[in-house]
């Protein structure tokens, strides 16, 4: 075979660009990321905007994913068509990643607004991913929720959310910007892929309070604190409370998206 190349789709500021990569090691697919903002948002992004983005893709392409990334929505979708365009998208993607994000609205999950509750997503984010997740399962599809989309895939399963850890976890150590450990529990997926306790990079004030029941814990901080959940009836679907794309290089990382890659087939 010729000097085999494969292309890699990058869509940045609405326009695609392209990055050559070599065909060895790369498996060939177009995975799904979720985020705040559509196509003709994303041109009036800031650097560092952008760069969060682009962490995604890089670590994707680090665990050999090669061909689309395509960040979702690509328009604003009207409550009435979401379903719809959810499935329209579905059928492109052969994996899907539920990105971080701002604070959940509270009442998605039946509760009030707290003191401590920052800005919250748009509406219309949480009820997209809702039907991508739901559409991608139904297709024994791959979904990775990250930080907020961790959170995501308790809420829409009927699990509940602490506001602010700071303020309701007692004796909490720091979970914002900070590294820590994650001790994972003895029967989970993460406990068998990586090992019984790693150092991750944290975003987040906010966790899982109450568990979707369908839903198992994958791994803890040592103030108690649920920092992953796994669906184990599910194809693959597992939500990691940190943010592992900002550690590229750790071990814990490289393993974390090379699955859900590898899942992505």
């Amino acid at each position: 075979m010729q000097d085999s190349k494969v292309l890699l789709y990058i869509f940045i500021r609405g326009t695609a660009q392209h990055e050559l990569l070599s065909e060895r090691n790369q498996h060939i697919m177009t995975i799904g990321i979720t985020c705040s903002y559509c196509e003709r948002d994303r041109k009036n992004l800031t650097e560092k905007q952008l760069q969060n983005l682009e962490d995604y893709r890089l670590a994707l392409q680090d665990a050999g994913a090669g061909g689309n990334i395509i960040y979702l929505p690509q328009d604003n979708p009207s409550s009435e068509k979401i379903r719809e365009i959810a499935k329209q998208e579905s059928c492109k993607l052969q994996g899907l990643i539920l990105s971080g994000g701002a604070n959940l609205p509270p009442q998605i999950y039946d509760a009030t607004p707290g003191p401590f509750l920052e800005a919250t997503v748009p509406p219309l984010r949480p009820a997209f991913e809702k039907a991508m997740v739901e559409v991608m399962l139904s297709q024994n599809k791959p979904v990775f929720g990250i930080c907020l989309g961790s959170q995501v895939l308790n809420v829409i399963n009927g699990g509940t959310l602490l506001q602010d850890i700071p303020a309701l976890v007692p004796n909490a150590i720091p979970h914002r910007e900070a590294m820590h450990e994650v001790r994972t529990e003895p029967e989970s997926f993460l406990r068998e892929w990586i090992s019984d306790s790693f150092e991750v990079a944290s975003y987040h004030h906010q966790c899982v309070q109450r568990l979707a029941p369908s839903a198992r814990v994958a791994a803890k901080t040592q103030d108690g604190v649920i920092e992953a959940i796994e669906f184990p009836q599910q194809y693959f679907c597992v939500g990691v409370q940190w943010h592992p794309e900002k550690t590229r290089q750790s071990a814990s990382t490289q393993i974390l998206f090379r699955k859900f890659v590898e899942a992505c087939g």
